[in-house]
């Protein structure tokens, strides 16, 4: 990693703690790929770049971020007086984003269905799915729950969001809470780190905290077992929360509230209707 590329990223990294690595796999390949010091990359490296990328099989919003990124590396350094490559230069193609199914209730049982406790990973993963589908919480933020975050006499903790890195508050059932406070006694005898959910290496030996990763393939694992075709992501959580709190008679504020959205519109975007729930919506305009 280059001296400028690794400023930069100490820089982002003093109000977004993420940044330092998600932007570096892109900036790192980047420089991988041009071979020259930011003063000499020039139009026709970003656009081979990018081509490189596409012909690499990335995936369009993956190559959108890719380049919103460099534009914001560039911006950084001729803000910083540096003779590069202006970052007007840098044209960013909009891609359409990902449309997540949102998982329904009967989907959420089915996946319940498929775990079988037999040892401390599979009561994991209940209060993996468990948590997931109550609180519509991202699955990032999830992964950064501690132990500590966790209290015997409260069904709900605060949680720091990933976008606004505000504070909000997320509950779940009573059932849940009971599985949650056996999970803890299990939880504690793993390892003596904060992480509420831990990873594993090989079959058994425990790693410091869960990765997101870990997390889409628990839910691709399950997906398969229980005979889903439809592709359930983590994120599918979130938008069927929305879905469950509509059905059960909220609306569009209580969405804001309960999934932690400081912009309203963004809890309209998570009620996208499935091809039965719309059907469902039109006829109710035909009389």
């Amino acid at each position: 990693m280059g001296k400028n590329i690794k400023l930069y990223l100490d820089w982002k990294a003093t109000y977004t703690r993420r940044a330092y690595q998600n932007y570096g796999n892109w900036l790192i390949k980047l420089e991988k790929y041009a071979g020259k010091n930011i003063d000499d990359v020039g139009v026709g490296d970003i656009i081979g770049f990018r081509n490189w990328l596409e012909n690499n099989n990335y995936q369009p919003k993956s190559i959108e971020l890719s380049m919103i990124i460099v534009k914001n590396y560039f911006k950084f350094w001729r803000l910083n007086g540096k003779n590069c490559l202006s970052p007007d230069l840098i044209r960013v193609k909009k891609t359409v984003a990902n449309s997540y199914q949102p998982i329904s209730f009967e989907e959420y049982c089915l996946l319940m269905a498929c775990i079988e406790i037999n040892d401390f990973w599979d009561f994991q993963k209940l209060i993996i799915i468990r948590l997931l589908f109550e609180t519509g919480v991202r699955v990032s933020e999830l992964c950064d729950i501690n132990i500590t975050d966790i209290y015997p006499e409260k069904m709900n903790t605060t949680i720091r969001t990933k976008k606004t890195i505000r504070m909000r508050t997320i509950f779940w059932s009573v059932e849940t809470h009971v599985l949650l406070r056996e999970f803890l006694i299990q939880r504690k005898k793993i390892n003596a780190t904060p992480s509420l959910f831990v990873g594993r290496k090989g079959r058994t030996k425990p790693t410091k905290r869960l990765t997101t990763r870990s997390v889409q393939r628990i839910i691709k694992d399950l997906s398969v077992r229980a005979g889903i075709e439809k592709k359930i992501t983590p994120h599918s959580f979130r938008h069927g929360k929305a879905h469950r709190i509509l059905d059960l008679g909220g609306n569009p504020k209580d969405v804001q509230a309960i999934l932690g959205h400081c912009d309203p519109s963004s809890s309209f975007t998570y009620m996208q209707w499935n091809d039965k729930e719309f059907e469902k919506r039109a006829k109710l305009f035909l009389q």
